[in-house]
């Protein structure tokens, strides 16, 4: 999504949750995130929940198509298909990015110029790029 990784969020495998280990206010049903691999919490044919600012809302369905064995050549997760630019940090989450849309596209909104600079002017909401989005996670592995 290209977000900053700077709100409160958690994965979901069945009952089991996971999260950042800083957060203690969550109780003793919270799992530490960094004891584990996705690899070892993800199956084949198989789906995961990925919820991310949790004030805002941006739930995530994750579908497993396939586990492969780990090898050094080859990047260890790919996005097969999507849609759309991810939203921007803090946006609000689903409504207030919709919102934000809203008033980029009309002039007349009063947050029109507001959010055009904010967002930008090469900003294309419908914009996916699957081979960037790729190299992008590509990156991640090689570090």
């Amino acid at each position: 999504m290209g977000w900053e990784d700077c709100h409160l969020h958690e994965w979901r495998f069945g009952e089991r949750t996971f999260g950042s280990a800083e957060e203690e206010d969550w109780g003793d049903e919270l799992e530490d995130e960094s004891a584990f691999e996705l690899g070892q919490l993800a199956e084949a044919d198989s789906a995961f929940h990925y919820d991310y600012d949790l004030g805002d809302g941006w739930e995530h369905l994750v579908e497993v198509v396939s586990v492969e064995p780990y090898t050094a050549t080859v990047p260890p997760v790919e996005v097969l298909e999507g849609a759309r630019s991810a939203p921007p940090e803090d946006s609000g989450g689903p409504s207030g990015y919709e919102h934000l849309l809203d008033a980029m596209s009309d002039p007349a909104d009063p947050e029109h110029d507001d959010v055009v600079a904010w967002l930008g002017d090469a900003f294309d909401p419908n914009d996916f790029d699957i081979h960037g989005v790729n190299l992008r996670l590509e990156s991640f592995w090689r570090t």
